[in-house]
């Protein structure tokens, strides 16, 4: 099953040829819940000194070189997708669709998995009533993280328990149905079927920190 990327990014007013702030929480399901198996966060700017980016991204100068901080931030995150296939989700996905669009040269992997949008998810599954702010879904599906040190991380740790809410959900849907529907879901709100046991076998998540367990590895 793939590995979920829960992407959160934070659009600076100058747009992101100039500033990024992005931050990933990694997700990998085993038998009965998904397993925290990393974080990554990248927050760079365009006057930060060329050699300072690469040694703080871990690429090599040529890749930073005339680059914007965000097709480098890309670059940084492409590097560690190692071990195929990925889901990723963010919660309303117009901006980071619009970004890997635009570097999807940087990123290949990235540019050809499948991306699920949490705020379409949600409003799928809980109807129109269901809070679209991502701290109030967060609430609105009892869930509570610890602090984090910066927003996006914040964003990023509650955009995975989202994930991880709402794919119980459509778990506990699918228990009734006959194996025929549960094998071929309704597609989301955005055209996209759910992902994992919502074709027959999402995976519970529990843990001490939110509904998956304090990362066993960190990137």
């Amino acid at each position: 099953m793939s590995t979920v990327l829960a992407v959160a990014l934070e659009v600076p007013d100058g747009g992101l040829d100039h500033r990024i702030d992005l931050a990933v929480v990694a997700l990998r399901p085993t038998d009965d819940r998904y397993m925290l198996v990393g974080r990554l966060r990248c927050a760079l700017h365009a006057g930060m000194a060329a050699a300072a980016i690469a040694e703080c991204c871990g690429l090599p100068l040529d890749q930073v070189l005339e680059q914007t901080p965000a097709a480098v931030t890309l670059g940084m995150l492409e590097r560690h997708l190692a071990v195929p296939p990925y889901l990723l989700a963010t919660h309303q996905a117009a901006e980071l669709t619009k970004l890997i669009g635009r570097h999807g040269g940087r990123c290949p992997t990235l540019r050809s998995t499948e991306l699920v949008d949490t705020a379409a998810l949600a409003h799928h599954l809980l109807g129109d009533g269901c809070p679209l702010v991502l701290p109030d879904l967060a609430t609105h599906l009892g869930v509570t993280l610890a602090p984090q040190p910066a927003r996006t991380a914040a964003h990023a740790a509650l955009t995975a328990a989202v994930y991880a809410g709402l794919s119980q959900i459509a778990a506990d849907r699918d228990q009734g149905r006959t194996g025929s529907a549960a094998a071929n879901p309704r597609p989301t709100a955005d055209g996209r079927r759910p992902h994992g046991a919502a074709a027959g076998r999402l995976l519970r998540c529990h843990g001490t920190e939110g509904p998956y367990p304090r990362a066993v590895a960190t990137y």
